[in-house]
């Protein structure tokens, strides 16, 4: 999940924007400050008054959903596998040197080893599983929307007129993307069984 996120090269699709993390920041016109993947706060393009202007050219409302679908859905989807390979016996150590390696990327300092169990694992699937239900929940509905043409926001958005009632189909389950809400349903599932499970086995724990 992380190295989509980090991985600042171009898509392998010369014809699409959608293949790539960088190349969606690129056509967002996100210039390269707080794209570092310890730092990861990426700002929208501003005009001389402070007014978010976006380019002419920015992704759409489907380019994001394609983008994720691509990028972010597949990822969480391995992680969360990934963590599945934890048990109840499992015992993970994060070592100093690990930690000054994250320390000095971040600007943070940790010198202690840091143990990681099962409990803390499982807290982390339900986190990604709640990530994964609302992008499989975006997915299948219309988000269809030029967002570009709602910038520079010189005046407040008249959400009701300029948003919905422009977009008829805003927000309507897309034709033939039913699975989607079905695995949402099943990731919001997960998410509920690790926080059980998490509860259940830091309940369980006996401090030496």
């Amino acid at each position: 999940m992380l190295g989509v996120l980090g991985e600042n090269v171009d898509g392998d699709d010369p014809l699409t924007f959608t293949d790539s993390v960088k190349e969606m920041m690129d056509q967002l016109g996100i210039g390269s400050k707080g794209r570092d993947l310890y730092d990861f706060g990426p700002s929208l393009p501003k005009n001389l008054s402070g007014k978010i202007d976006l380019p002419v050219d920015s992704p759409d409302g489907s380019d994001a959903q394609e983008a994720w679908n691509q990028l972010l859905v597949p990822a969480l989807e391995d992680s969360i596998a990934d963590l599945h390979s934890v048990d109840g016996l499992t015992i993970l150590i994060l070592t100093s040197n690990e930690l000054a390696t994250i320390g000095s990327a971040t600007g943070t300092s940790i010198l202690d080893a840091i143990e990681l169990d099962f409990g803390d694992v499982s807290v982390f699937e339900a986190e990604l599983q709640l990530w994964l239900s609302r992008l499989l929940l975006m997915s299948a509905l219309d988000i269809d929307l030029d967002f570009d043409s709602y910038t520079p926001i010189e005046d407040r958005i008249q959400i009701q007129s300029e948003v919905i009632d422009a977009n008829s189909a805003l927000g309507t389950l897309i034709p033939g993307h039913g699975d989607a809400l079905t695995d949402a349903n099943l990731a919001n599932r997960g998410a509920i069984d690790a926080y059980v499970a998490a509860s259940a086995f830091i309940r369980g724990e006996v401090d030496h």
